[in-house]
């Protein structure tokens, strides 16, 4: 198996910024990466959006910049086709970009599980992703949020845990009776297992997960060295190849700073073969029911464009987040990878 070793961080440029909103100060520290992929440095700037791109007094960018003036741009590897940030922020600096919205003071179990939107994820589980011949499957649940995917999963014959960045989101998940929510990322995994007494992952998932990595090789080979022939890693992602970005370009709902990578089906299969994956399965939505919706969306790249102008009257109303009409399809894909 080759794997492709990551760039040794290189810091370009450091600028200290203070936010309208909060007064909190923020020093921005980028670096170069090589293609995940192909490991290339030959790229093309795709999108380029200066540091005045949202005016911050009319628009709330706490996704697209954490409400800071910063520049943001999305490159094309020439040699393989992957899409990426670059100039990237570093972790520590991409961190204040995330808002800290908050969380509610205690957790409903019931309606949670009641009203939980995973029913496609786990018809995929059945019908692409459970092993038949182990009296007890394992499942990992990356970027877990409460906990409520690995808690369906127990109830349909799994050992399932997840991990969760959000430290005050696990200690309400574990408070409302949701089993096996851990606090951590992927390089916590190992200790994990272990509480868990799990020394193997059949199943892994990562919905909305793969675009927020900042080091995915690192990242696969980890989740790698826990699986064995036939099991399986099931994602869901916004599609770089979809009809939607095709048609709205840098005004696509999905573009900004905190997504680091940008994928498609070819490019994510490359870098899963890297670690012994095939992909066994990807699902869209059809584009007849993609077209159907394009009118509507058409008409809120007009009204996204009318708001960057400032030509809209609405704005005598206070902010507007960023976001608000920018343009999408049914630009998601649900991939899954199976170990070799």
């Amino acid at each position: 198996m080759t794997q492709i070793q990551t760039n040794q961080t290189k810091p370009l440029l450091q600028e200290v910024y203070k936010s309208k909103n909060t007064e909190q100060v923020f020093s921005v520290v980028r670096e170069n990466i090589a293609c995940v992929c192909c490991g290339s440095n030959n790229h093309k700037q795709l999108y380029h959006y200066d540091e005045e791109y949202f005016d911050h007094e009319k628009f709330e960018t706490y996704s697209w910049d954490g409400g800071f003036p910063l520049d943001l741009t999305i490159v094309k590897c020439n040699d393989c086709g992957m899409v990426y940030q670059n100039e990237r922020f570093t972790e520590e600096s991409i961190g204040a970009l995330y808002p800290h919205h908050p969380l509610p003071e205690k957790l409903d179990y019931s309606r949670l599980m009641r009203h939980h939107k995973f029913g496609f994820f786990l018809n995929m589980v059945r019908e692409y992703a459970s092993p038949s011949r182990l009296p007890k499957r394992t499942a990992l649940d990356v970027g877990t949020r409460y906990g409520v995917l690995p808690e369906l999963l127990n109830h349909r014959g799994y050992k399932a845990f997840g991990l969760e960045m959000n430290l005050k989101a696990v200690k309400l998940a574990n408070e409302a009776g949701f089993s096996g929510v851990h606090h951590g990322t992927l390089l916590d995994l190992e200790e994990v297992m272990k509480k868990e007494h799990v020394d193997r992952l059949n199943l892994v998932s990562m919905i909305d997960v793969v675009e927020h990595l900042l080091w995915p090789q690192r990242d696969f080979e980890i989740i790698s060295q826990h699986q064995q022939k036939g099991d399986k890693i099931i994602m869901s992602t916004m599609d770089i190849d979809s009809l939607g970005h095709k048609v709205f370009g840098k005004h696509w709902y999905f573009i900004h700073a905190q997504h680091t990578f940008y994928w498609s089906e070819k490019t994510l299969g490359t870098l899963l073969d890297q670690f012994g994956y095939d992909l066994k399965y990807v699902h869209r939505i059809p584009k007849y029911k993609n077209l159907r919706i394009l009118p509507q969306e058409m008409m809120k790249l007009r009204k996204h464009k009318q708001h960057l102008s400032g030509k809209d009257k609405h704005f005598e109303n206070g902010k507007r987040w960023f976001a608000e009409q920018r343009p999408s399809l049914f630009d998601y894909m649900n991939v899954v990878a199976e170990k070799r």
